[in-house]
């Protein structure tokens, strides 16, 4: 099976992951599949990360909050604890994918991929400090870090359907049911 993601490289000159077919001007991947992704993402940290709560005493915290409790005192190590788990386990679970196919999980179940503009995949150190990182911190900051998460997500309505974080990252995201023009067999995407 021939692999979108993995040209033959030139020496000196950047190569693009794939080219169109003639007649198709974009290969942006849907809003539909990118949710998908996403909820697939979120599905899976969420099981990985229920004995993480459980380990860190999470639980008896968010319990704590119920009427008539009074409530446990967050405190600054244990959200360094909760940060520092949640992103290792993304990085655990994705990295690799991320770093050779510029898929998470949810991305290649969905089969789209990130790439940079000129469609060529993205170093991981990039990915993870320009495009993740972004959406981590805009998170955690405190009283707004909810609605500037919504508003990173609604950009996807905007033409080119790109999230804040895509263009913080100068990424897209692409279908690779595109078929590919000029590809090698040498790959592990399937």
């Amino acid at each position: 099976m021939t692999d979108p993601l993995n040209t033959p490289e030139v020496p000196g000159e950047p190569q693009p992951l794939f080219t169109l077919p003639p007649g198709q001007s974009d290969n942006t991947a849907s809003r539909g599949k990118r949710l998908a992704a996403v909820c697939i993402d979120w599905f899976i940290m969420i099981l990985c990360l229920t004995p993480v709560v459980e380990y860190l005493g999470l639980r008896e915290l968010v319990e704590s909050y119920q009427p008539g409790q009074t409530p446990v005192p967050m405190t600054t190590e244990l959200v360094l604890k909760m940060l520092a788990f949640q992103y290792g386990i993304f990085l655990l679970l994705n990295g690799f994918l991320l770093q050779h196919y510029g898929q998470t999980i949810g991305k290649r179940a969905m089969n789209i991929a990130i790439v940079d503009l000129e469609g060529r995949r993205v170093p991981l150190l990039n990915l993870i400090l320009n495009r993740y990182v972004s959406q981590w911190a805009l998170g955690l900051i405190s009283g707004i870090g909810a609605l500037l998460r919504l508003v990173d997500w609604l950009f996807i309505f905007r033409d080119g359907n790109r999230c804040l974080h895509d263009h913080i990252a100068r990424t897209r995201v692409i279908d690779l049911g595109v078929p590919a023009a000029a590809a090698n067999n040498n790959s592990l995407i399937v």
